[in-house]
C-alpha cells in the first residue's frame, strides 16, 4: 500500500510539469493538499501493532475521571478566549471515553446482558460532562445579546422615512453601529466553534454539537424567561399602579429577549423565535400545573410532569417572603391579584365599561368611580404573559371556582347535618303540594262520589 501511495505522488508530481497544469494556481494548490494528505496516509500505513498499543496505554485517560470536573473553569476560560479551541475537545472527548473500558472490563468478559445498561449509564455522565463544558458558550451568547438589546433599544434612534441629506450623518450613528456588527460578528464566532466540532461517539452516545448548542441555548433562555417572571411579579401592597408597572416591566424584558433571540437566529442558523414562543410557553404551562397542584387531590411532580425535563430545566424558586397569596408560582400570584382587584366587596363590575369599578374613598369626590380592573389591565397581561398565560389563568379559576364551592357545600353539610330533619320538616310545611291537572280531576271526582254516593 506504500508503495501504491508513493507512485501516485510521484504521478501526481509529473502532473504538475504540464503547462496548463503549471500556469492554474488554483488546480497547483488542490495537487499540493492531495500530496500531503497521502504522505500521512504513509505515515499512518507505516505505524506498527506494537505503536498502538503503545499509544493505547500513554492516552488512557482513565484516572482522571475524577478530576475532570476541577478542569470545567480552566475549559470556560479557554473557550471563553478562543471559541475555535472547542474543536480541541473532540480529543479530550474521545479520550475521555477509554474510561467505558474499566467498568465493562468484567461485565463483557463474561457476556453479561447488563453491559448495554452500564454502558448507557457511564456514556450518559460523559456526554453531561461535554454540556457542561459547552454550557459557558450559551452563556457568553446571551451576554452578548443583553448589550445588542440594549444598544437597538435605548441608544438607537430609529431612522425616520424622510429626512434632510444634512442630517443624515446624525442619524447615522457609526459608532453604535460599528458596535452592533462587532457583538454580532462575536456572536457568530461563538456560536461557529462549537459548529466546527464534528460528531462523537461517545461510548454508546452520539455527540451532536449542533444539538448540544440548541440545548444550551434552550436552557439559559428557560432560565432568563423563569427568573424574569419571579422577579416582575412579586407583589407588596396589591395596588392597581403596583400590578401595572410590575406588568409593564415584565412585558419590557420578554419583548427584549424575544428581540435579541430573533435577531441572532439567522447569525446561529437555528429558529430562534420558535425556540423562544415554545420555551415560554413550557414555562407557562409548567407553573400553572404546579399551582393548580393546591386545588387538586392528585398531585403532578416534576418526574411526572410533561412539561419538566432533565435536559432542559425549569427552574423552582421559594416562595416569596410576606407574600399575602401565599403562593408558590408566579401564576398563583398573579391570580390573587386580579381576584383582590376585583373583590365584590369594594368593586362593582359594569358591563358598559367592561370592567369593574370601585365607589370613591372619603377624601375623593361624591360620585367619582375609579377602574380598578379593565381592557387596560386585560391588554397589559396579554401583552406580558401572551396567550398562552391567559389560558393559564382560566384554567386556574376554573380549579378554584370547583375547590371553593366543593369547600363551601362540605363545610354547609358538616353545619347543618344536627338541624337536617327540622330544616326538611319546615321546607315541607312550607312549600305547598303540587298537583298535575289530571291529578286533580281524579282528586275532585273522589271527593264528588264521597258527597253523592248515588
Amino acid at each position: 500500500t506504500g508503495r501504491k501511495i508513493q507512485g501516485i505522488i510521484t504521478a501526481l508530481e509529473d502532473v504538475e510539469q504540464f503547462e496548463a497544469v503549471d500556469t492554474n494556481i488554483q488546480i497547483k494548490a488542490y495537487l499540493g493538499e492531495c500530496k500531503t494528505t497521502l504522505k500521512r496516509m504513509i505515515q499512518n500505513v507505516n505505524v506498527k501493532a506494537s505503536s498502538l498499543s503503545i499509544l493505547e496505554n500513554v492516552s488512557d485517560l482513565t484516572f482522571a475521571w475524577g478530576t475532570l470536573l476541577d478542569y470545567l473553569d480552566v475549559f470556560h476560560v479557554l473557550i471563553r478566549k478562543d471559541p475555535s479551541a472547542v474543536v480541541l475537545l473532540r480529543s479530550t472527548v474521545l479520550k475521555a471515553a477509554s474510561i467505558l473500558d474499566v467498568p465493562l472490563v468484567r461485565i463483557v468478559a463474561i457476556n453479561s446482558p447488563d453491559a448495554t445498561s452500564v454502558a448507557q449509564y457511564y456514556s450518559t455522565q460523559l456526554v453531561d460532562f461535554v454540556r457542561k463544558v459547552l454550557g459557558v458558550i450559551p452563556k457568553s451568547v446571551f451576554e452578548v445579546l443583553h448589550e445588542i438589546v440594549d444598544i437597538q433599544t435605548n441608544k438607537m434612534v430609529p431612522v425616520p422615512i424622510q429626512l434632510e441629506s444634512q442630517h443624515l450623518k446624525d442619524y447615522a450613528q457609526l459608532d453604535l453601529r460599528f458596535r452592533l456588527a462587532s457583538l454580532t460578528h462575536q456572536t457568530s464566532v461563538f456560536t461557529e466553534g462549537i459548529l466546527l466540532m464534528e460528531k462523537t461517539l461517545v461510548g454508546v452516545i452520539q455527540v451532536d454539537p449542533r444539538q448540544i448548542l440548541e440545548e444550551g441555548l434552550r436552557r439559559e433562555l428557560v432560565r432568563r424567561i423563569a427568573d424574569a417572571f419571579h422577579r416582575c411579579l412579586q407583589f407588596r401592597t396589591l395596588s392597581v399602579e403596583e400590578i401595572s408597572t410590575a406588568l409593564e416591566r415584565l412585558a419590557a424584558t420578554l419583548d427584549g429577549l424575544k428581540n435579541s433571540i430573533q435577531y441572532i437566529q439567522d447569525y446561529i442558523d437555528m429558529p430562534g423565535l420558535k425556540i423562544y414562543q415554545q420555551e415560554i410557553a413550557r414555562v407557562i404551562n409548567y407553573n400553572t400545573e404546579q399551582e393548580a397542584n393546591r386545588y387538586l387531590k392528585k398531585k403532578t411532580f416534576d418526574a411526572s410532569s410533561q412539561f419538566q425535563s432533565m435536559t432542559i430545566p425549569i427552574p423552582r424558586f421559594p416562595p416569596q417572603d410576606k407574600d399575602p397569596s401565599s403562593s408558590t408560582t408566579f401564576m398563583g400570584r398573579i391570580l390573587y391579584a386580579l381576584l383582590v382587584l376585583t373583590d365584590a366587596s369594594n368593586t362593582v363590575y359594569v358591563p358598559e365599561c367592561s370592567g369593574w369599578l370601585r365607589h370613591p374613598a372619603p377624601d375623593q369626590k361624591k360620585g367619582q368611580t375609579v377602574e380598578v380592573c379593565g381592557i387596560h389591565t386585560f391588554s397589559l397581561l396579554e401583552k406580558s404573559m401572551g396567550v398562552i398565560g391567559m389560558r393559564g389563568l382560566d384554567r386556574l379559576l376554573g380549579f378554584r371556582t370547583v375547590y371553593d364551592l366543593t369547600t363551601f357545600l362540605r363545610s354547609y353539610d358538616k353545619d347543618t347535618a344536627t338541624l337536617r330533619p327540622w330544616i326538611e320538616t319546615f321546607r315541607d310545611k312550607l312549600s305547598p303540594d303540587y298537583h298535575s291537572p289530571l291529578a286533580g280531576m281524579k282528586v275532585y271526582m273522589e271527593g264528588m262520589k264521597q258527597l253523592d254516593p248515588l
